[in-house]
């Protein structure tokens, strides 16, 4: 079936499109990237600011970088977080070698990162206030990852 016969919105709903449109009420469908721009399937062009939530911040159609990922894949595209890698380990100790960090965790995602950090500020606090103080502050209206934290 070609793109062209699918209903976009019915096949969103039937799909469990994973974002709600809260930004906007167009569905916009994107067929490709190019440096800081995506592209949709009529060939309309749209500068990504967000970078893809962070995660294409260095471009689209990369091939320098596509060279690296490809060789990273045939050799060991990811593991479970019950065992490092000797990069891990490199960049961990370069970070706590800069007198910055005495110790550093390595996560899977952003919002495994801010669930360990509301984890970790909660068990100070307790620590150094006692069980009463668990308050938290965040900004208003921003995102955060898609986590209850």
């Amino acid at each position: 079936m070609e793109d062209t016969d699918l209903n976009i919105e019915k096949t969103a709903m039937a799909a469990g499109h994973p974002f709600p449109r809260c930004f906007s009420e167009e569905l916009l469908v994107m067929e490709k990237g190019e440096g800081v721009y995506l592209e949709d399937k009529e060939g309309k062009r749209y500068l990504d600011f967000a970078g893809g939530i962070a995660v294409n911040a260095l471009g689209y159609g990369r091939a320098d970088l596509a060279e690296i990922v490809a060789r990273q894949m045939k050799k060991l595209p990811h593991i479970s977080n019950l065992f490092t890698t000797g990069p891990a380990l490199e960049l961990g100790r370069k970070m706590v070698k800069g007198g910055v960090f005495q110790a550093v965790q390595f996560l899977n995602s952003g919002s495994e990162a801010n669930e360990t950090a509301l984890k970790f500020a909660r068990l100070y606090a307790q620590r150094t206030r006692g069980n009463d103080s668990y308050n938290l502050l965040c900004f208003h209206n921003a995102f955060h990852g898609r986590t209850m934290g």
